[in-house]
């Protein structure tokens, strides 16, 4: 049995560890064993960003990256769309108010054109209710006559009594159908060089030969203007009241003459007539 002294000495594991790099003496590394049923799994990287020294990722490229991203997130394919519909109706709407504005200019022309229009119909307007004349239409008229036959006229105004009642029980159709009937019998009773119109309302005047036979002409006119006009089988009546005055110049004068002498008569009493001056009727 071998004595314990001729044991032979044993280095410590540090002193094997210490020595083993110690320069010189190059100890070959051992490749790691896996443990059994596990695999070996190959490093890799934390980040694939680019990195600058000192370690800290570069900031535009983390920005390019992010857009990246943010690029092919369906939030930002809709914001994008949404945008290039906007940029559409833009230019949509440009296009329209190009359109607009030639339509402006075309309605603006059309515009004038119908005022022209109207100027000149207003000039030989006929009344689509008494089939007389307009007071531009007489008053053209009345100048011709008189400038062919001198000063031997009478205008004579003639305002309907109790067409307000008429048109206000019966109905507006009734009222035109008074105003219809009057306009008809004011245009049998004129004669070839006479002229007629409806001034408005119910307000008529009548240019007529100033001669012997005129107070007895008038007369025959009131009574035709108060013979009853049947409408839906109603008798409709009315009366009329009259103002006279001789044109000796100027025709708007004499009309004035004659409405002031109308509403005299009026003032006497319903279905009246009166002379503005001397010589009248």
């Amino acid at each position: 049995m071998a004595h314990p002294s001729s044991k032979v000495p044993v280095a410590p594991r540090r002193a094997i560890q210490v020595a083993a790099r110690r320069p010189g003496r190059a100890t070959p590394a051992t490749p790691a064993t896996p443990a059994t049923g596990t695999r070996a799994v190959s490093a890799v990287p934390a980040s694939t960003s680019p990195v600058v020294p000192g370690g800290r990722a570069s900031t535009p490229a983390i920005a390019a990256a992010r857009a990246l991203v943010l690029a092919r997130t369906p939030a930002a394919v809709r914001i994008e769309s949404l945008r290039d519909s906007v940029r559409r109706l833009l230019e949509v709407n440009r296009r329209l108010r190009q359109r607009l504005a030639a339509s402006l200019d075309r309605a603006q022309m059309l515009s004038e054109e119908r005022d022209q229009l109207l100027a000149e119909l207003a000039e030989a307007r006929i009344d689509p209710l008494s089939g007389l004349a307009g007071r531009r239409g007489f008053t053209r008229h009345a100048a011709e006559l008189l400038r062919e036959a001198g000063t031997g006229y009478c205008v004579v105004l003639l305002d309907l009594d109790d067409f307000k009642p008429v048109n206000d029980t019966f109905g507006h159709a009734a009222g035109d159908a008074v105003l219809a009937a009057v306009g008809e019998r004011i245009t049998h009773w004129l004669r070839p060089n006479e002229s007629a119109a409806r001034f408005g309302g119910d307000e008529f005047v009548v240019l007529a030969t100033y001669d012997a036979r005129l107070p007895e002409r008038l007369k025959a006119l009131r009574e035709d203007i108060a013979a009853p006009v049947t409408h839906e089988g109603l008798a409709l009546m009315v009366g009329v009241s009259m103002g006279s005055a001789k044109v000796t110049g100027d025709l708007g004068r004499a009309l004035g003459d004659a409405d002031r002498a109308m509403y005299e008569a009026k003032g006497s009493g319903r279905r009246g007539r009166r002379a503005a001056a001397p010589g009248g009727v």
